[in-house]
């Protein structure tokens, strides 16, 4: 950036949640890089920002568990944990698959996690 003479300062967030909520409460970021997903809870309260670009889309989301775990299907995942970062995508995607598989709504409250 400095070579096309653009004065610009990256901060890093634990997920694209996190900045845009920076963003909005107007805390230490101009722009935020983000999913779908907090940008369309937000919209429902508020009008004060906007989308200037899409970034890529994404067909290739995982969910991935330990082998010692014994969670061969996504049906093993009723009464274990989930790392995840509410309001995300990754939240939306596995909520939909686990509304597929037919596995409880008691089982989605996931282990938040907004930082590694």
């Amino acid at each position: 950036f400095e070579e096309e003479g653009i004065d610009l300062e990256i901060k890093q967030f634990g997920s694209g949640k996190a900045s845009f909520l920076a963003m909005l409460k107007g805390e230490s970021v101009d722009i935020s890089a983000v999913a779908d997903t907090p940008i369309v809870f937000s919209s429902f309260n508020r009008e004060d920002f906007q989308i200037l670009a899409g970034m890529y889309t994404s067909y290739d989301d995982k969910v991935i568990a330990r082998k010692d775990k014994g969670i061969n299907s996504i049906a093993d995942l009723q009464g274990k944990k989930v790392g995840l970062t509410k309001g995300t995508n990754a939240q939306f995607v596995l909520d939909l698959l686990l509304n597929y598989k037919g596995i409880l709504s008691s089982f989605r409250s996931g282990v938040n996690i907004t930082r590694w």
